[in-house]
């Protein structure tokens, strides 16, 4: 992840315009999750739309709060003269946030939890 950063800070000059790439703290609405399950309980044969009860090697997180707490995650800008994007590495590394500059309009919107 350093090196991605280090690689990425940086504006790049290229024939078409500026190319900037940056790393911000950003905070965001989450539900904190319970601690993972040990032992879980799970039915190996389940019928439900073709699922099965074999977790591993995915934890099983049984409680999400009910209360909002915002949160601070790392998140990588990347920006020319057309869009912008945000991308947050700390949850899968999906794109949270493009915003077209060109129209003044995003075109991936950031989920608001209200």
């Amino acid at each position: 992840m350093e090196k991605i950063t280090s690689y990425l800070i940086q504006s790049t000059v290229t024939e078409r315009g500026i190319v900037r790439a940056w790393e911000e703290t950003v905070l965001l609405p989450t539900y904190p999750v319970g601690k993972e399950e040990k032992n879980p309980i799970f039915l190996e044969k389940r019928v439900y739309q073709g699922s099965s009860g074999a977790v591993y090697p995915y934890p099983v997180v049984e409680t999400i709060s009910d209360i909002k707490q915002d949160m601070p995650y790392k998140a990588l800008f990347l920006e020319n003269e057309y869009l912008k994007i945000m991308i947050l590495p700390e949850l899968g590394g999906r794109v949270q946030m493009a915003y077209d500059k060109v129209k003044k309009t995003p075109f991936c919107i950031l989920q608001s939890s209200d």
